[in-house]
């Protein structure tokens, strides 16, 4: 940076010549967002979509789902939120600022199958719910419905080259949510967890073919349980 001629310099760390590189400067943090009104959004499917280049999202507002010394930005360059049965499929994730695919609140009967997230910023799939929003509306009502994520699958996903600006990550990471099955998926070269699961009252379904690699082996998989 050149301060008195007022000039930002740019060197690309590659071999190929300057007219065989761009520089792209990411504006959106957000690129798809699917959220729900008073009804659900419902029946979406995604099949074969590139999302990238989404802005960085480490100085905005974290919030801490549960107990312990994890925090999360929820926002993702997919959203999703009070949203059933959408589905992403063989899609891929690719030089995302912060997180690339957020399940937010109610989603359920959902499926993310036969991706690829690669150099992802923060958390590649987040499942999130709102402890708030659980205690004070489903109190004393059975039949409300879940504000967490809930019944998701999560399978055949390529995760890797991820957390690059946030190091308090996972590959997949959730919180107050419940009874999402995970299998299947290849997760390495993250800086924390590959996966961890902060559950409600039950355990996640975790199948164990799920192949995990992460940079800290002793934290390849975490379970955390919230009463």
């Amino acid at each position: 940076h050149d301060t008195a001629a007022h000039k930002l310099y740019w060197w690309p760390n590659t071999t190929k010549s300057a007219e065989d590189v761009s520089l792209v400067v990411p504006t959106l943090k957000r690129l798809i967002s699917v959220v729900g009104g008073a009804a659900p959004v419902r029946n979406l499917r995604f099949v074969g979509l590139e999302l990238t280049h989404a802005a960085p999202t480490y100085m905005d507002d974290y919030l801490v789902p549960s107990a312990g010394d994890w925090s999360v930005h929820r926002g993702g360059a997919m959203f999703l939120e009070n949203a059933e049965n959408i589905h992403v499929e063989n899609c891929t994730f690719a030089n995302l600022g912060g997180n690339a695919l957020f399940l937010s609140k109610h989603v359920t009967r959902s499926s993310i199958a036969g991706s690829e997230f690669v150099r992802i910023g923060d958390s590649a799939i987040s499942l999130v719910g709102d402890a708030h929003e659980v205690n004070v509306v489903r109190k004393g009502d059975a039949t409300a419905p879940g504000l967490f994520p809930e019944r998701n699958t999560i399978e055949l996903n390529h995760i890797h080259e991820v957390g690059i600006t946030g190091k308090g990550m996972a590959g997949i990471f959730q919180s107050i949510a419940r009874s999402n099955l995970i299998r299947r998926n290849v997760l390495y070269n993250g800086p924390r967890a590959g996966a961890l699961h902060a559950c409600l009252r039950t355990s996640p379904r975790v199948d164990p073919r799920l192949s995990l690699c992460s940079g800290r082996p002793q934290r390849r998989l975490r379970r955390e349980h919230d009463d």
